[in-house]
């Protein structure tokens, strides 16, 4: 898999909630070292 800088970076992840957007979401916020805002709306 490739390796991605995620510093200095922002990014939105919609359909987070399972699936693909949720490894999405997850693999997100185990690359930064401070994860600013995790949201879930259900």
């Amino acid at each position: 898999m490739n390796q991605y800088d995620f510093a200095q970076r922002a990014a939105v992840v919609t359909g987070g909630a399972q699936g693909i957007g949720y490894a999405v979401a997850e693999r997100g916020v185990r690359s930064v070292r401070r994860p600013r805002h995790v949201l879930s709306v259900t």
